[in-house]
């Protein structure tokens, strides 16, 4: 049996669930295993046939991009290089949300389509859409992800997810019970981890069931690893730790680490799902690459990120062609590992984590206070950036015990070196810091910006 063959308990589990959800999981799940057997030029080459037939999809049947095509003078029959591709206008959240009907291929049936809707963390909740087919692939992009971080069907796990209506809906439907009982994938509530009962509930949750893996919410899963130091409980038998959803700070990984299992990032977005993953062996995150083509905008700050620009070569109902979803990262180099993926180095955070300053500079909250100031300071839990209508930043902090005079002394020198005086601002210390109605957590609330 080679890498690539399915288990017969995990070819059980994908065909139930395909019959159960008129999917196609399994197929999709197959031709991505079968591109980590390739060379990085095969994969290359599989990946621009990809992108020229969704481009030549998209130019014939969806009226946005045969008008857009015919303003540029783009033709994608004569599409012969990836550089070729940058004539084309990036796609922002603006465009979609403004012309998201003419997106719709003329192909595609209506009534067939699902509608979805991204949280809105950024203060503009989009509307896409998908078939079967691209859902199909979606989420076995996820899959592949997962594994490239050493999971496995057959691993039991607890998902850490979801906002009230995703759990009072979704979750009670008997096809969603089922799947859960058959992948051995048990849920919990992120938005309810607000008291310290709900913890002990959680906790007590993993140690009846034996979780050898926990995924969902970064922040949610942070928090948790937060209450189990300050009650000095152990969490034994979790293998791995899969976060998504919200930007993985350098000080939540290593609390998540130190209290339950090494951590794997996985990146996507409401609108493209299994975008990247962490490597568990170079450290990268790599690219789904016959699945999406991820490109790099111009860095916006010294540290290097940039604005993601990704085309889902899968959705052909919704085509998304250089969209940017207003999430920043900082290209990869070379990967030491032998996949032949494409690398991102670190997904830095969204656009709305940047603060734009009136003499045209940029504030780059999580790489400052992420990489940069909780390095040097201790006893910081938690932090969220609040910027007033009038412009005043507040600085939110939740500590514990090990942050001193002297810590709170060397945070405050830090931030006005940083700032210097572009900005004024001043320090609030709170007991803890809600999520929002999504069960998200917003790092930056950006309250000159009338959306939010």
């Amino acid at each position: 049996m080679n890498m690539f063959d399915n288990s017969v308990y995990e070819k059980l589990l994908l065909f139930l669930n395909d019959k159960v959800s008129g999917l196609n999981v399994a197929e999709h799940l197959n031709a991505l295993r079968k591109t980590r057997g390739l060379t990085k030029s095969e994969l290359k080459e599989l990946q621009f046939k990809k992108l020229k037939k969704l481009l030549i999809h998209a130019e014939k049947h969806s009226l946005f991009y045969e008008e857009l095509f015919s303003e540029i003078q783009f033709t994608a029959n004569d599409f012969y290089s990836f550089e070729d591709l940058r004539r084309v206008p990036v796609l922002s959240r603006e465009k979609l949300i403004s012309y998201s009907d003419k997106i719709i291929s003329k192909t595609s049936d209506p009534e067939k389509l699902k509608k979805g809707s991204s949280s809105g963390s950024t203060g503009q909740p989009v509307i896409y859409y998908t078939d079967d087919a691209a859902k199909s692939a979606g989420l076995a992009a996820g899959y592949l992800a997962w594994e490239l971080a050493g999971w496995s069907f057959g691993m039991k796990g607890l998902h850490i997810w979801g906002n009230p209506d995703t759990v009072n809906q979704q979750w009670n439907r008997v096809s969603s019970k089922l799947k859960s009982r058959l992948f051995r994938h048990h849920k919990y509530p992120a938005y309810m981890l607000t008291e310290e009962g709900q913890f002990q509930e959680l906790y007590m949750k993993c140690i009846k069931n034996g979780y050898t893996f926990i995924d969902g919410y970064t922040n949610a899963i942070y928090l948790f690893a937060d209450y189990l130091k300050k009650q000095n409980l152990q969490l034994t038998g979790v293998k791995l730790v899969l976060t998504t959803g919200e930007n993985l700070q350098d000080y939540q990984r290593e609390l998540i680490e130190e209290m339950i299992a090494p951590v794997f990032d996985l990146y996507g977005c409401s609108e493209i799902n299994g975008i990247a993953n962490e490597c568990t062996a170079c450290g990268n995150y790599h690219t789904i690459d016959s699945h999406v083509y991820v490109e790099f905008g111009e860095p916006v700050n010294e540290e290097g990120e940039c604005p993601l620009i990704i085309t889902d070569l899968d959705n052909y109902a919704f085509p998304l062609i250089r969209y940017q979803n207003g999430d920043m990262a900082v290209p990869g180099k070379e990967a030491s590992c032998k996949e032949p993926f494409g690398t991102i180095n670190k997904i830095s955070g969204r656009e709305s984590d940047l603060i734009h300053l009136s003499d045209g500079g940029v504030l780059s909250v999580p790489s400052f206070f992420g990489s940069s100031l909780l390095k040097k300071v201790s006893g910081i839990r938690q932090y969220q950036i609040i910027r007033d209508r009038t412009g005043h930043l507040t600085i939110k902090l939740v500590t514990d015990e090990s942050f001193s005079s002297e810590n709170e002394k060397l945070l405050k020198e830090s931030v006005k070196d940083y700032l210097k005086k572009s900005i004024e601002w001043d320090v609030e210390y709170v007991d803890s810091i809600p999520v929002s109605k999504t069960g998200k957590f917003k790092l930056v609330m950006d309250l000159t910006n009338k959306s939010v």
